[in-house]
């Protein structure tokens, strides 16, 4: 076990994790971790929030899908995503879209994206209050993360101001997009968190 970095400008967040080595360009075997441990919960009957990333996180999403039993169903699997790029609902560079048109399977699981169509401030509320609603369903969350060339994760560009932040989704303008993600606070709380890049990494609680 390991302590990993958030970057953040002159701040940073520590966060425990447990790091399995794997090749960059190797779908099978992160997609197959994450399938096993989504269905492990499932099995023991317990309900599932799964967190995606963009980036490079999409095409192991898209693949873990494909390896998860047919038996599921929407109130038991929801998928959500880590963070979103603001916009109106389906934009080109949303990470949702990004998500579908790769692909991914969105049938007999429940679907969440986190554009409304409302202001930056009003959806990012919105899905907070998601996140809350949530965890007091007692769900089991599991997020998959990706790992930029500048070692951000979620959406935390580095010098964000939002390091701090005690919601558990912030937003703010980007160098290149205006942007909702869940924050460190949020992250270092979540039941098992897993970084797809040249490693993979993962939090249990």
């Amino acid at each position: 076990m390991h302590r990993d970095r958030l970057p953040g400008g002159n701040k940073a967040i520590m966060i425990n994790v447990n790091t399995i080595k794997i090749h960059a360009d190797d779908l099978e075997t992160p997609a197959r971790f994450v399938a096993e441990r989504i269905q492990g919960y499932i099995n023991e009957g317990k309900q599932v929030l799964w967190l995606i990333s963009g980036g490079s996180c999409i095409n192991v999403a898209v693949q873990a899908r494909k390896l998860l039993d047919g038996t599921l169903k929407p109130d038991v699997l929801t998928v959500s995503l880590v963070d979103e790029r603001f916009g109106p609902v389906g934009h080109n560079d949303s990470n949702a879209e990004k998500l579908l048109q790769a692909g991914f399977n969105t049938d007999n699981l429940s679907f969440h994206p986190v554009l409304t169509g409302n202001t930056i401030e009003e959806t990012a509320t919105a899905y907070s209050r998601y996140l809350d609603h949530v965890a007091e369903k007692r769900a089991i969350v599991i997020g998959l993360f990706g790992m930029g060339a500048d070692a951000h994760t979620s959406g935390l560009l580095p010098n964000n101001h939002v390091m701090d932040s005690e919601k558990k989704v912030a937003c703010y303008t980007g160098p290149d997009f205006e942007r909702i993600t869940t924050t460190p606070k949020y992250i270092a709380s979540i039941d098992e968190a897993r970084s797809e890049e040249h490693t993979s990494e993962l939090q249990s609680h």
